[in-house]
């Protein structure tokens, strides 16, 4: 039987996955994302591909799968390490996904899920600094990096 620490981080592997963005696009406006814009799999590509409230919805379904991946550690009885590892299963199903033969994300969306599971607080303030660099500067980039 394999050992619940794998189990946990296989199972957030396969949500991490779940192209939601690349599943959006192609029932939106039957493209496929990672031919468009950016060319990533991401929610952002979507924003920019799809429309907002696409990429809006894109993001909180990749951030669901973040906290998804932190939630079935909790629910499986794993210790803080054992947790961690769930959250990299979820970023790299994400990045590299089994559906998409590895071509996925950056995980950014994912790995904020996850992190909002393990550290709310922390995300919160995180959330409140990335707001007050790109709302008067609009450059995104910039504001997750120093937000991060």
């Amino acid at each position: 039987m394999p050992s619940p620490i794998l189990i946990a981080v296989v199972l957030s592997y396969f949500l991490g996955s779940i192209p939601f963005s690349y599943l959006i696009a192609k029932k939106v406006k039957n493209i496929d994302v990672r031919k468009m814009g950016e060319g990533n799999v991401g929610a952002r590509n979507v924003w920019h591909t799809v429309g907002k409230k696409y990429g809006i919805f894109a993001g909180v379904l990749d951030v669901g799968k973040g906290l998804a991946a932190w939630g079935v550690g909790r629910s499986m009885g794993l210790d803080i390490p054992g947790i961690w590892f769930c959250g990299l299963g979820v970023v790299l199903g994400h990045s590299f996904p089994f559906f998409l033969k590895g071509r996925g994300g950056k995980g950014v969306a994912s790995a904020f899920g996850f992190l909002l599971g393990m550290q709310p607080l922390v995300i919160f303030m995180s959330s409140a600094l990335l707001l007050l660099i790109y709302v008067p500067f609009k450059y995104f980039h910039l504001a997750l990096a120093v937000s991060m």
